[in-house]
């Protein structure tokens, strides 16, 4: 392997940790490529093996270093900006059906020609059926996809649910443009960054739940517009996961109303409250014998003893901490003869903090397991 920069090797590091799940006797990492040259607008970059071609422009005075060929094989693809301006973005991951191509697509706001670097890195092998809006052929194993439903310029009427029982979630917009602007969506905020002539003269959206702090496939659905909309970052922990669609109406004189759909489907983990927030929580298990008052207050647990023999084995953990603020907590228990009692919410008067009373009146100790909840602010 070629020997590559501190910064390479941090990368590579950082999504081999993340895309842990995947290793397999074969190793996670497969290789990377480091890609720089001077784009005028929009291009398209199309790797295979050992090579990269330019659909658009001349790739002359291009500069390509590989580390390891792309394998012709599963595996996922991440894409980072290492200098310039524009965004890049992998569009189209390699498969048996491209002939194990990645797509590139490079956005140059500027109406200049800009030098542009970035890095791919690739992992081997891609977990199969990566979910609703994955290929899926590979898991299905068979030469034709399994069916879903087709990208269509319609809107989403009601709840959606996926193949595996989970809510599709969907981020709604629409807007007036008359030039080219982001619209960038991370958890449940909505920004935009204004890259030629106006700016979006009037815009709305709707989030039916916040886009999850992980890595999700997603599917972008053009409603209206003369003009293009197209994903052009996908959410990750480089971007904090951020995912990013432009709108480009530039080509055209005057402005037109645009609206896109941007759908997801809910993690298995996540749940949400009636608020449409995510809900997050704090289990706690340990052997009791006696009564304890079990004391939970921003990512620390503490326990207050009451009576008979202490607590032993106690263990806990949070989704994330307590807010320091007033919160709705409520109680499941999950295991114990006893009871397991809430006995006070947050509040300013308690320094926010939650606490659960755990009686044990009947001989010798029990294991207790009990998980509280709340909907984020």
């Amino acid at each position: 392997m070629r020997t590559s920069s501190v910064a390479s090797v941090l990368f590579l590091a950082i999504v081999v940790s993340l895309a842990a799940p995947m290793a397999t006797a074969q190793g996670p990492a497969g290789g990377t490529l480091r890609w720089r040259g001077s784009v005028s607008r929009d291009e398209v970059l199309a790797v295979r093996r050992d090579e990269v071609r330019r659909q658009e422009q001349d790739d002359r005075d291009d500069h390509a270093e590989f580390s390891a060929p792309l394998p012709e094989g599963e595996c996922t693809v991440f894409a980072r900006n290492l200098r310039g301006h524009a965004l890049v973005s992998v569009d189209e991951q390699p498969n048996r059906y491209n002939d194990w191509t990645v797509t590139v697509m490079i956005h140059n706001p500027r109406t200049s020609p800009a030098d542009v670097e970035f890095e791919l890195l690739w992992l081997r092998p891609r977990p199969a059926g990566g979910g609703y809006f994955d290929d899926g052929r590979a898991a299905y194993g068979q030469d034709k996809a399994p069916p879903r439903p087709p990208p269509v310029a319609t809107r989403a009427s009601g709840p959606v649910v996926g193949p595996s029982g989970r809510p599709i979630d969907v981020f709604s917009w629409h807007g007036r443009v008359d030039g080219a602007d982001y619209v960038m969506l991370r958890g449940d905020q909505v920004s935009y960054e204004h890259l030629s002539a106006a700016p979006i003269q009037s815009q709305a959206f709707r989030v039916t739940a916040p886009l999850p702090d992980r890595a999700v496939r997603l599917e972008l659905v053009q409603i209206a517009g003369r003009g293009k909309v197209r994903l052009a970052e996908e959410p990750s922990a480089f971007n904090k996961w951020r995912a990013t669609v432009l709108v480009d109406d530039k080509d055209d004189g005057g402005a037109d109303d645009y609206e896109f759909e941007l759908r997801w489907e809910r993690p298995a983990d996540v749940r949400l409250g009636a608020h449409g927030k995510r809900m997050e929580t704090f289990a706690w298990a340990g052997r009791v014998d006696g009564e304890d008052v079990i004391v939970a207050k921003g990512n620390q647990s503490s326990i207050e003893h009451v009576a008979a023999s202490e607590v032993t084995g106690a263990r806990f953990a949070f989704s994330a901490p307590l807010p320091a603020r007033e919160v709705a907590v409520s109680l499941k228990k999950i295991d114990g003869r006893g009871k397991v009692t809430l006995i006070e919410q947050p509040s300013s008067g308690n320094g926010y903090a939650a606490k659960v009373r755990i009686e044990d009146d009947k001989g010798g100790a029990d294991d207790y397991k009990f998980e509280l909840s709340w909907e984020q602010p």
